[in-house]
Parts: C-alpha cells; structure tokens; sequence
C-alpha cells in the first residue's frame, strides 16, 4: 500500500470519528437508525445523514416538538431504537387533529370495483383505512395514493410510460365512500391482522407521506404499488415480495395467501348496486310499476316523495 493511500484511509477514517463522536452522535445510535429506517428503501423516500443529524439535534437541544411536526415517524423511529422515552405525538397538530390518537386502532385495506366508462379504473384501486369497530363508519380515517394530474400536459401518456406527482391523501372513510358511491363502485374490505403497536406507528407513517410528492405511474407505481409498499416497511409482517406491474387485485392476493393477513372481509355495495340487487327481487308487477316510475323521473317530472305507491304508479 502506497503513501497516498495510507493517508487516505487515515483521514477517512478521522473523518467518521468526527462525524460519530466529535459531532456527539453515538455510533451505536447511527447503527440502529440505518438498520431501522427501512423506509428510505422501500418507500423510495429520502433518509440522509443531514436528516439524521437535524434530529438529533433537536433533541439534544430540548427541541423535538418540531422534528414531530416535520418528521413524526422518523422521530419515532430515532426515540425507538435506542429506547428513547416517547414524546407526546399529540403535539404533531395533524396526528392530533385526524386520527385523535387514541382511536382507530385497527387497519384494512380496501379494495374498489373497477367501472368499465372510467378506463383508469380497469385494475380497480387500493386504499387503507384505519377503523374503530367491526364494521366501517364515515369517521374512521383513510389514505391512499394518486397521481396529481392539475396542468400535466398529456397526462395519460406520461403516467403511463413515464411518471407524474402523485400524493398521499388522508380522508374520512366517508368521502372516499361518497367519491366511489357517485361511480358506482363497491368497496370491498380486507381487515389485517395487525398488532395494535403496529398500527400505532402505520398511524404516524400516514401522517409523514402526506407531507410529500412522490412519483406515480399508472402500471409501476400505483395505488395497488405503493400501498404494498407501506405494509413492507414492518419487517414483523413478513411481507418482502415484489411486483413489475402493480394489480390491485394480486397485491391482496399476496398479503391474504403467502401472509395470511387477512381476518375479517366485508362488502360495501354501491348505491347503484343496492338499487340492482332489489330491482332483481321485485315481481313482475312491481318491476313495471317501477319502470313507470323511472320514465315519469326521465321525462323531468317532479314526484312527490309522500305519495303512495298507487298515486305514483297512476
């Protein structure tokens, strides 16, 4: 070995003593993170060692409320592996303000029907929604992931063949219901079996991917995509396969028959649904009073909602 890179190596190496010691950084600490932070690789996220260094920063000088503010998982993460004493994620305004902490505690990933006049739609779409009880209500808290088409130019082509923003969206159950309903499309509900800790930090997760713009592709990196991909970053649910072109279908496949995730499924028809359904159990007297019904709506007529049957079938 040569002068140069003898000396090299020594200032190499001076130099990771002084980021790890010199810089009051526990290289035990920075160990950890690195091996905790799966994120970063998963979620095609950007985890530096400056990002490293500003929180713990902050925190050693009394100032980890705003690391919660800007990175509440990180945050999490950095207290967790050393086992640091949690902060107070309340103080993150909008955990506080959407999930109301000490709630919803439980996690689903819905699946929604495609519509055969939305051709975006023909895989269908993915979203989790974190719940409360058994079955959903309006205020249990979802987010899923979509490509922001606002002014692309040629949006189609380039989320098809190369990529435009997408964004992380946190919703009430009810908007996204609502927002499906009006494209007549059924929900399906796929309930994880998901330790409540867990759920805990997925709760913090959602919060920190709001926050950012990502890159969406119609076939690579879709909903059905990314949502896999947040389940990954939890190594304890053993979920690590991979897929060229993301189908939302196949990724619930995965999570229910190689992980046997899945405890609990439901349905939630579209309002267009329901009305088939009940259409298909009326007689034959019924059905044609019914499409009287329809015509007399077709035609512009106001019907009066207190009337009786016979009235409006005259």
């Amino acid at each position: 070995m040569n002068l140069k890179k003898i000396l090299f190596l020594i200032i190499y190496l001076l130099t990771i003593y002084h980021e790890l010691y010199a810089g009051n950084i526990s290289a035990d600490l920075y160990k950890k993170w690195n091996n905790t932070l799966v994120l970063s690789k998963i979620m095609n996220l950007t985890t530096t060692d400056e990002e490293f260094k500003y929180i713990d920063k902050k925190y050693k000088k009394g100032k980890f409320n705003e690391v919660i503010n800007q990175y509440p998982f990180k945050a999490y993460l950095y207290c967790k592996a050393p086992n640091i004493p949690l902060p107070d994620f309340k103080l993150n305004e909008s955990y506080r303000n959407y999930f109301n902490p000490d709630r919803f505690n439980r996690v689903s990933i819905i699946f929604v029907s495609h519509q055969i006049h939305i051709p975006a739609s023909m895989f269908g779409h993915t979203f989790i929604t974190f719940k409360e009880g058994d079955r959903l209500s309006p205020i249990d808290k979802s987010i899923d992931f979509v490509g922001i088409i606002g002014n692309v130019k040629f949006y189609g082509l380039k989320s098809l063949f190369y990529h435009i923003p997408g964004r992380f969206h946190l919703k009430t159950f009810i908007e996204k219901r609502n927002e499906y309903d009006r494209e007549n499309r059924d929900l399906w509900e796929y309930e994880l079996k998901v330790p409540e800790n867990i759920v805990f930090e997925m709760k913090l997760f959602s919060v920190e991917l709001s926050q950012n713009t990502y890159e969406y592709n119609f076939l690579t990196e879709n909903c059905s995509d990314y949502i896999f991909r947040f389940f990954k970053v939890w190594p304890e649910l053993k979920i690590d396969k991979t897929f060229f072109i993301a189908i939302p279908l196949e990724t619930i496949k995965v999570i229910h028959v190689d992980n046997n995730l899945i405890q609990n499924r439901e349905i939630y028809p579209s309002t267009y649904s329901k009305t088939i359904d009940l259409y298909t159990k009326l007689n034959d007297n019924d059905r044609d009073e019914f499409n009287k019904l329809m015509k007399r709506i077709d035609k512009g007529e106001r019907i009066n909602e207190s009337a009786s049957p016979e009235t409006i079938a005259a």
